[in-house]
């Protein structure tokens, strides 16, 4: 059996990446992999608590080198798994002899990935579109992200109106494009008063202060709930949902609602453009001017069935994520 060392980016959750993180242990965890996690101490440290092989390793490079090379020692471990720049910069620092995976879920250049392609026995990608960032000679193997069936809350999260319900989930950064949406948006709402846009991610910054003020206006139908543990589960709310990004390593949101069959429009960017690609009259056009009557026809005259959409989400299953991963693990294990 494979002994796997799992080196998380940050200490809890930031976005859709600590999400897969979390989904893969589980999943590794139900095969019976004998997993080791590695957590950095920087607070809070609340991602994967209750992972019955964790341990918090320092934040700082060197440090976290030393602790990195005693878990592989303790652990008899035959793979370190990176999930982050740092967490690869370490393990490849600590000199362990074990072969090193850098799994990257973001399709931004990095001005030191000519130097950080050449830390890792392979890279793994969440999409072509991720994989592009990387020379030619670089080892990359491209494996989408995987994402847990859907299952809805028992209770809901948005009062049971007849307002169609249009939402927006993600933390509140520039890349994701939220500010190219909300001149659409407050144009929706001058002609039509019974529809709401929801927004759901992490709400601190400038862009979240601004949807804070939209949302506290005066009869507003915009509102911020931020961060909303498993929204994933409350997806069959809503009539509509948007990803407006201007840049996606993949579009875990976008996915989530093919698998949850909820009608997703999207900009055409990206990993979007894959996990979206067999769909057709699902891109937001090029031009926001564009967005609002694109919006509307979305919302009243859908393209695709729930049957189209979650016919699409099967190529993105956890199962089909976890026994790539898995492979990928005993093939470089039996090179060392």
């Amino acid at each position: 059996m494979v002994h796997p060392l799992l080196v998380a980016n940050f200490s809890t959750i930031v976005g859709g990446g600590e999400i897969g993180l979390i989904d893969l242990c589980a999943s590794l965890n139900d095969r019976q992999i004998d997993l080791t996690v590695a957590v950095p101490d920087k607070p809070p440290t609340d991602l994967l608590t209750d992972h019955p092989r964790r341990s918090l390793i320092p934040w700082d490079i060197w440090p976290q080198s030393r602790a990195i090379k005693q878990l592989v020692q303790e652990n008899n471990i035959d793979v370190i798994h990176t999930t982050g720049a740092r967490g690869l910069t370490s393990a490849f620092l600590a000199r362990t002899g074990k072969p090193i995976i850098w799994h990257v879920r973001v399709a931004d250049n990095d001005k030191f990935d000519f130097i950080l392609e050449s830390l890792a026995h392979l890279i793994i990608a969440n999409s072509n579109a991720t994989a592009e960032r990387f020379s030619t000679s670089a080892p990359v193997s491209v494996i989408y992200n995987g994402v847990m069936p859907f299952e809805s809350s028992d209770t809901r999260l948005l009062p049971d109106t007849q307002n169609k319900k249009i939402g927006i989930i993600g933390r509140m950064t520039p890349e994701k494009g939220h500010l190219d949406l909300i001149p659409a948006i407050l144009q929706i709402q001058k002609l039509h008063d019974n529809i709401e846009f929801i927004f759901i991610g992490n709400d601190t910054g400038a862009i979240g202060d601004q949807i804070k003020q939209l949302a506290n206006r005066p009869d507003s139908r915009i509102r911020n709930l931020g961060v909303v543990p498993s929204a994933s589960r409350h997806l069959h709310e809503f009539d509509l949902v948007i990803v407006p990004s201007r840049i996606e390593g993949f579009g875990r949101v976008a996915a989530e609602c093919l698998v949850a069959g909820v009608p997703v429009i999207a900009t055409a960017v990206g990993g979007l453009k894959e996990v979206l690609a067999n769909l057709e009259n699902i891109f937001l056009p090029d031009d926001t001017k564009d967005w609002r009557d694109f919006i509307l026809e979305s919302l009243t005259n859908y393209p695709h069935t729930t049957e189209d959409l979650t016919a699409a989400g099967k190529a993105f299953t956890m199962d089909q994520h976890t026994d790539a991963i898995i492979e990928v693990y005993k093939r470089l294990a039996s090179e060392e």
